[in-house]
């Protein structure tokens, strides 16, 4: 086996060794003559997708949908979608609702696409302008110490949450 510069792999005789390697499911492997060469996806710095990503590309599946048929109905680029798809864009705030109304989706399919789109999310922004006095303060404090909050405050807090959303 002969590993060339910048990812490409030269398949000789340890075609397997390299298709497991890279994680090619062995069902693609087209026959190989002489010297066939393929660009494993780890080694070329691809992007995997995200879970929000997955979800998506699930919903695409289970509807026979391509990627540009989604990003169209989205209004925005297949290139764009893609990227938000692999996290190299970070996803819009409504577009977890947007996909649910777009979709209709309900139940398992709607909780699988917000519990995704929570699993993917790296940084989430809190808009204070018309917020004043001990609720202002009450956020800032949280968004400072929310990385201390042992189980037991964790718990407390989404108890008190779960309690407000059910009253809505």
């Amino acid at each position: 086996m002969r590993i060339a510069r910048r990812g490409v792999l030269c398949f000789g005789i340890h075609q397997k060794r390299i298709l497991q390697a890279c994680e090619i499911p062995s069902e693609t492997v087209l026959h190989i003559h002489m010297c066939v060469c393929y660009t494993c996806p780890k080694e070329r710095g691809m992007n995997m997708l995200t879970d929000f990503g997955k979800a998506l590309r699930k919903l695409r599946i289970d509807r026979y949908e391509l990627l540009k048929h989604m990003a169209d109905k989205l209004q925005m680029s297949a290139s764009y979608l893609s990227s938000i798809e692999t996290g190299k864009r970070p996803i819009p705030d409504t577009m977890p609702d947007q996909i649910v109304n777009l979709y209709q989706l309900q139940g398992i399919e709607k909780q699988d696409v917000v519990s995704a789109y929570e699993s993917t999310i790296t940084k989430a922004t809190l808009d204070l302008q018309n917020v004043e006095g001990e609720s202002r303060q009450l956020a800032l404090s949280f968004a400072r110490n929310f990385t201390d909050l042992s189980p037991h405050d964790i718990d407390a807090l989404r108890a008190i949450l779960s309690r407000k959303e059910g009253a809505e």
